[in-house]
């Protein structure tokens, strides 16, 4: 299949390029969800024609970018490090930084000589698993035989740690504004809905709610019959996805939404790999109309089917509902 670059893709490939041949071997493109980040990486990743490491913290990630890279550079031979599969000595790798950050691991993809490395949802770099890996593979200095490329669309973190300490350069940023003025995302359009939910006593831990508080005080039966009603008189023919606070929140919520006869399922992180895949793929294929979420679906996720997302686990003094049309990444 022969898929053509929009305009702005094609401008992010060519300018990382420039900067690296004017000696930028450490750059960060900032791209809002929906921009396909993932196509921007395996164009780049072909056209350099490179010994190609991507790393991403997410099965669901790597998965997603062997996907698009098979359709941007199908003759690639490609590898994948992740749990129990091991091939690092592939010309295009995808492995999850939990298993390349182990040292055996890492010492076999130092043997494949790789020259560049992308990071996918690059905001996480400056984490340890992902310095080891960046300085072990060579791609922490100035060689210029090597280019590091991270890629993200929330470029902060929480922990304030600065991603200057890994990346050199912005060498390319578009904005959501921007993309929407082109007609390549859609605006969203938002609803507020307040609950009567208290949060009154409930502790914080930094600057965000403690999980185990802030659960005891919104997971209510009230409170999820609410917003599955609410659900079904803003958005009840649309598919969507709604942020819990916590696992046993995403159970509850999805009952409530099963009593209101909408088909629901929850999904978090401490599933089973293979009953998380069958959850997304009931929503891809319809077979259920909304995904309570914990944990997955957070970052990187694509589903251009989807067009509704509910801030469940939020206070009530702010989004408890949103509406979104926005195109998937």
């Amino acid at each position: 299949m022969n898929i053509s670059l929009r305009h702005y893709q094609s401008e992010a490939i060519s300018k990382t390029i420039e900067s690296f041949e004017r000696g930028l071997t450490r750059q960060l493109l900032i791209l809002p969800t929906g921009s396909g980040k993932t196509i921007i990486m395996a164009a780049l990743a072909k056209q350099l024609g490179k010994r190609t490491l991507l790393l991403a913290h997410r099965e669901e990630l790597i998965t997603q970018a062997i996907t698009k890279f098979k359709l941007i550079w199908p003759e690639a031979e490609i590898g994948v490090c992740m749990a129990e599969q091991n091939e690092p000595n592939k010309e295009v790798v995808f492995g999850s930084i939990q298993s390349c950050s182990r040292d055996t691991r890492l010492n076999q993809l130092k043997g494949n000589d790789f020259d560049l490395l992308l990071i996918d949802e690059a905001h996480h770099a400056n984490s340890p698993s992902y310095l080891k890996v960046i300085e072990s593979l060579g791609f922490g200095g100035k060689d210029p035989s090597k280019l590091l490329v991270g890629v993200t669309a929330t470029p902060m973190r929480s922990d304030d740690k600065e991603l200057g300490d890994i990346f050199e350069e912005i060498t390319y940023r578009i904005s959501i504004g921007t993309m929407i003025q082109a007609g390549y995302l859609s605006p969203v359009n938002g609803r507020r809905v307040l609950t009567k939910t208290s949060i009154q006593g409930v502790h914080t831990k930094a600057v965000d709610f403690a999980i185990g508080g802030l659960s005891e005080a919104i997971n209510t039966s009230e409170r999820n019959q609410f917003i599955a009603e609410t659900y079904r008189k803003h958005a009840r023919s649309r598919k969507g996805v709604a942020f819990c606070c916590d696992v046993q929140h995403c159970k509850d919520l999805a009952e409530a939404f099963r009593t209101a006869l909408i088909p629901a399922k929850a999904i978090y992180g401490d599933m089973d790999s293979l009953e998380r895949k069958r959850v997304l793929d009931e929503l891809k294929n319809g077979q259920i109309q909304i995904e309570t979420s914990c944990g997955v679906l957070t970052e990187g996720f694509d589903e251009p089917t989807i067009s509704c997302v509910a801030m469940a686990r939020d206070p009530p003094s702010s989004k408890d509902f949103t509406s979104n049309a926005s195109e998937g990444d």
